[in-house]
């Protein structure tokens, strides 16, 4: 198994899955800046499905997670890869603050305009 992380911004959060009375599962869809795929799949499972309350699309997160692959059950010459994440950060976006821009002093010159 294999520690990583995902970044990017929530594009599509899935219903929660029961497959059975112990297992249940939520995935959740990332877009990525990645030059290539652009868009991951990551699995909460059981009780870190929880962790997806608070989260929206659209909102930027960072996914820390398990990559792992198994053998298929039917050819042992195929494999399937699952990424199963376990924490999720918020990332703070930068909001605009204008700069302090002092007023410019007006002339009185007697002008009307």
């Amino acid at each position: 198994m294999i520690k990583g992380t995902a970044e990017g911004t929530v594009k599509k959060i899935f219903d929660k899955v029961q497959y059975s009375e112990t297992f249940s599962k939520r995935m959740i869809v990332l877009e990525t800046d990645n030059q290539y795929n652009n868009e991951i799949a990551i699995d909460f499972i059981n009780a870190q499905i929880g962790l997806l309350n608070n989260v929206r699309e659209g909102q930027n997160i960072k996914i820390y997670c398990d990559i792992f692959s198994r053998p298929s059950t039917k050819n042992p010459d195929q494999y399937f890869t699952n990424v199963k994440g376990w924490k999720i950060e918020v990332i703070q976006q930068n909001e605009y603050i204008p700069p302090n821009v002092e007023e410019t002093p007006t002339l009185d010159d007697g002008l009307p305009f």
